[in-house]
């Protein structure tokens, strides 16, 4: 991070909030640089909600699936695919027609076989079911600009399993 005066200061607990000190001035600006990797962020196991899920962070966004208005995929039948190297299973792409311009992140998933609302609320257990589905390739948007295309599904949390498996 630098201040006006290009002098830089380092962030010593990333992760945190930084308190800037100083005594301010008209036209003072600062600039930050945050690291702008694809991270794959997964919840404590205590998180019930999220256990066996995995969210996406870009820098300081999170990241969510979202089903546009009129598109027929919900999130919700949506399990990623990850790789051994996770940072080449994500890629970012910045497209200026989309949202005023956002960067969206393109990953490989499976859509479920048929829709889980369409499912019993209980049934028993399959274990060929969890493996049966289309490959896909999903685009993720910046959580902040989820609804802006109009009223929409979205998943921040989703199930993930093993490319190959």
């Amino acid at each position: 991070m630098s201040v006006n005066n290009g002098s830089e200061q380092e962030i010593k607990q990333p992760g945190s909030y930084f308190e800037l000190q100083r005594l301010w001035q008209p036209g003072d600006k600062v600039r930050l640089a945050f690291d702008m990797r694809v991270r794959l962020i997964e919840a404590n196991p205590r998180v019930r909600e999220n256990y066996g899920r995995i969210a996406i962070e870009r820098g300081p966004l999170v990241y969510c699936l979202e089903a546009p208005p009129g598109e027929k995929l919900s999130p919700f039948d949506v399990s990623l695919l990850v790789d051994e190297n996770p940072a080449d299973d994500f890629t970012p792409e910045f497209r200026p027609e989309l949202l005023g311009g956002v960067t969206v992140i393109r990953a490989a998933a499976v859509a479920a076989a048929a829709p889980h609302a369409q499912e019993p609320l209980y049934r028993e257990l399959n274990r060929r079911d969890q493996t049966t589905g289309k490959q896909i390739e999903v685009m993720f948007i910046p959580y902040y600009s989820w609804a802006n295309r109009g009223p929409s599904e979205m998943e921040v949390w989703l199930p993930w399993r093993r490319k190959g498996k």
